[in-house]
């Protein structure tokens, strides 16, 4: 199939003070054997050598390469102006410190020309640490995403689930059709997840392909990890596309979360009043027993791979 006939991918790369991985996320891009394809990528307000490196990639790219600087505003700005920038049909994504796996796109595509109901499709990642590879990036919602669109609608809305958009491919259309990016969340991945499940429930499929296509680098500079991001961003998602019984029992959770961490601590005392909030909340909302059993026997487990991370970033 020649370039003119295949339909045109675009990958969004939003950028941010990531100078030490830029390089190779942008060349992982180069590396694809999909030949219609082209790379926008929106620096947004680096002040370490993201934009020189990016200049430079620019002018020496095998690709279509178009490269945008802006002053600071997030990373949801970024990637709408990235979208506003890119002409593909198709669109997919890449943070600028992980890694394209290649021969992604090549069969991800057939599965849009061979179904033209299908929006949307989903594949699985491992994460990065030091060199090593491990993991399943979705390992956890990736039941939920083999039961289909009302469970996974379901579990986005109950939870704070791992669903990147680094292995996301939806077509131009429909992410516009949706909106774009949510600015006033400021949540790239969770709000679009939700908002692409609530419409597929009116119209239109997704596939999930349980294969690896990309590496997710665990590091200390991540955007998630600093300013204490995601706790502001959590909030307002959950305010904003929660229903109040969810969203009673997500900060139930969180409260139950908080606990086991300071009894890890051994400060007993304040564990005891998150529990104690957690104990009010629920019986508030008829979901008491739940919420101390359940999340009494799954966070131990939690915990464990929370030191145990901690330990390897040391």
């Amino acid at each position: 199939m020649t370039n003119s006939m295949q339909p045109k991918i675009s990958i969004l790369i939003p950028s941010y003070n990531h100078a030490a991985f830029i390089e190779k996320a942008v060349r992982s891009v180069w590396e694809q054997n999909y030949k219609n394809l082209e790379l926008v990528v929106v620096d947004d307000g680096s002040t370490d050598d993201s934009r020189e490196i990016l200049t430079k990639l620019a002018a020496m790219s095998p690709i279509e390469m178009v490269v945008v600087e802006q002053e600071n505003a997030g990373i949801c700005s970024a990637l709408n102006r990235a979208l506003d920038q890119s002409t593909g049909q198709i669109i997919g994504f890449l943070a600028s410190d992980d890694i394209m796996l290649p021969d992604r796109l090549n069969e991800e595509v057939q599965h849009f020309e061979s179904k033209s109901t299908l929006q949307v499709l989903y594949s699985n990642g491992q994460f990065q640490l030091d060199g090593k590879i491990f993991g399943d990036v979705h390992k956890k919602i990736k039941p939920y995403l083999k039961r289909g669109i009302v469970s996974t609608r379901n579990h986005l809305l109950s939870t704070a689930p791992g669903l990147y958009i680094q292995a996301l491919l939806i077509k131009r259309e429909f992410l516009l059709h949706l909106g774009g990016f949510d600015v006033e969340t400021g949540s790239d991945d969770w709000s679009l997840n939700i908002r692409i499940f609530q419409s597929l429930q009116l119209q239109g499929e997704y596939v999930f392909l349980d294969r690896y296509d990309f590496l997710y680098r665990v590091h200390e500079n991540q955007m998630h990890r600093a300013n204490g991001f995601m706790k502001p961003m959590t909030r307002r998602v959950v305010r904003k596309y929660f229903s109040l019984e969810n969203r009673s029992k997500f900060i139930c959770q969180n409260y139950v979360k908080r606990a086991f961490g300071l009894c890890l601590q051994r400060r007993f005392k304040l564990a005891g009043c998150y529990l104690a909030k957690a104990s009010y909340i629920g019986f508030e909302n008829g979901f008491p027993l739940m919420c101390l059993m359940r999340f009494g026997f799954e966070f131990p487990g939690y915990f464990y791979r929370e030191l145990m991370r901690k330990l390897k970033l040391k």
